[in-house]
C-alpha cells in the first residue's frame, strides 16, 4: 500500500482486534484523501526545487562577491606596498642627497673647529680661550641655521615657482617662515628677487621661496630655537671629568669623546676618564684606536683591575 509507512498495517491490526468497522472505514477514507491530495499537487516538488535553486544562486552570488572583494583587497595591498616602497626610496634619495650636499661643509666646519682648538691649546691663555669659545659658538650657530632650513624644506613638499610666468604682486611662500609674501620684482634674474613681507621689503634668494598654496599655511611649522651660548666661564667643573660611553654605538661614542676633549681644552681640564665597558669589545677597541691616533691626547693608560680594567681609559689632553 502506498502512502505513509505503517498506517495500513495499523488499520489491519485494529480490524483483527475487533475495532468498529465504521471507524476503520473512516480511517481508510482519510488516508486515501491524503494520498490523493499529495498525488494531485504536482507544483509542490517544483516549488521546493525552485527554492533550492534560488538559495544555490544566492550562495554562488555571495561567493563571487567575496572573491571580488578578496581581489580588491589584494590590489589595494599591492598598491599600498608599492607606494610605501616609493616613499622609502624617496626618503633614502633625499637623505643621500642631503648627506652629499653637506659633506664638504661638514668637513670644512670640522677643520675650522680643529684649528680653533689647536690654536687655543698652543696659546694656553685665557684670552685666547675666550676668543676661541666665541668662535665655536658662532660656528655652531651658523651650522645650526643652515641645517635647520634644510630640515624644514625636507619635511614639506614645496612646489617650485615658475619664474617665467610670475607677475608683480603675486603671492609666494617664504619657506623658512612658512609665511606668504608678495613678489615685487627680479633683482638678479634666476638668483634673487625682491619681496614684501608685511611692511618689510627685502631681497631673498629664490631658493628660499616656493609656490604659494593655502594648504601650506595649515601646517604647523616647528622651528627649533637656537639656544644662545652662555658667557664664557673659565671653570674646570663646567664639564665632567669622567665620561661613561657604555650603551652608545661606536660613532656616537667617538663624537662624544671628541666633544668632551674640545671642551676640556677650552676649560683647561687636562685629565679625563673614558669608560668604554666590556660588551662585545668593539666599543673598547674603537675608543682605544681613537686615543692612539688623536693629536690632542698627550698621555693615556688603561685602568688597573681595581679601577675597572682595560675597558677604562685615563687620558691627558
Amino acid at each position: 500500500m502506498l502512502g505513509i509507512p505503517g498506517l495500513s498495517h495499523a488499520i489491519n491490526i485494529a480490524s483483527n482486534l475487533g475495532l468498529n468497522r465504521e471507524i476503520i472505514d473512516e480511517a481508510n477514507k482519510i488516508i486515501n484523501n491524503k494520498q490523493n491530495s499529495q498525488n494531485t499537487n504536482p507544483n509542490l516538488n517544483n516549488e521546493i526545487i525552485g527554492k533550492i535553486i534560488n538559495t544555490h544562486n544566492k550562495i554562488e552570488k555571495q561567493n563571487k562577491e567575496l572573491e571580488q572583494k578578496e581581489l580588491d583587497i589584494k590590489k589595494i595591498q599591492k598598491e599600498y606596498i608599492e607606494k610605501l616602497e616609493t616613499l622609502k626610496n624617496e626618503k633614502r634619495k633625499n637623505l643621500t642627497s642631503f648627506k652629499k650636499k653637506y659633506q664638504n661643509k661638514y668637513e670644512k666646519t670640522r677643520n675650522e673647529l680643529k684649528d680653533i682648538i689647536e690654536n687655543a691649546k698652543k696659546a694656553n691663555d685665557k684670552k685666547v680661550f675666550v676668543n676661541s669659545y666665541n668662535k665655536i659658538a658662532n660656528l655652531e650657530k651658523s651650522s645650526f641655521i643652515m641645517f635647520e632650513e634644510d630640515e624644514n624644506e625636507l619635511s614639506h613638499d614645496y612646489k617650485k615657482i615658475n619664474w617665467n610666468v610670475i607677475k608683480p604682486q603675486d603671492k609666494v611662500l617664504l619657506k623658512n617662515l612658512n609665511q606668504p609674501a608678495i613678489f615685487l620684482n627680479h633683482v638678479k634674474k634666476g638668483k634673487t628677487v625682491q619681496i614684501q613681507l608685511g611692511n618689510i621689503k627685502t631681497v631673498v634668494d629664490i631658493k628660499k621661496l616656493a609656490k604659494y598654496e593655502n594648504s601650506y599655511l595649515n601646517k604647523n611649522l616647528k622651528l627649533k630655537k637656537f639656544k644662545k651660548q652662555k658667557p664664557f666661564e673659565f671653570e674646570r667643573n663646567s664639564i665632567p671629568s669622567k665620561i661613561d660611553l657604555r650603551g652608545m654605538n661606536v660613532d656616537e661614542a667617538i663624537r662624544t669623546v671628541e666633544y668632551y676633549i674640545d671642551k676640556a681644552i677650552l676649560t683647561n681640564l687636562t685629565n679625563l676618564t673614558l669608560i668604554a665597558g666590556k660588551g662585545t669589545g668593539a666599543l673598547k677597541q674603537a675608543v682605544s684606536d681613537y686615543i692612539k691616533n688623536s693629536s690632542y691626547i698627550t698621555k693615556y693608560r688603561t685602568g688597573t683591575l681595581e679601577e675597572g680594567g682595560d675597558c677604562v681609559f685615563f687620558i691627558e689632553v
